[in-house]
């Protein structure tokens, strides 16, 4: 497995809420979320402590 994980500190960042859901697929996290498990990764995504962020993904490496 392969992972990546980006991070911020919430600091100076106002909060935008989300658009309302649609049922097009392949947008956003939800549609990042989709295509790692598509190739049988994991997709985490959510709000930390004092507003941070932090996006993990993770995929499989073939041989």
């Amino acid at each position: 497995m392969i992972g990546v994980e980006i991070t911020d500190d919430g600091c100076d960042i106002a909060f935008i809420p989300a658009p309302a859901a649609t049922e097009k697929s392949g947008s956003g996290l939800a549609g990042l979320a989709e295509r790692a498990a598509a190739h049988g990764g994991r997709c985490e995504a959510g709000v930390r402590v004092g507003g941070a962020f932090r996006l993990f993904v993770s995929l499989p490496i073939e041989n």
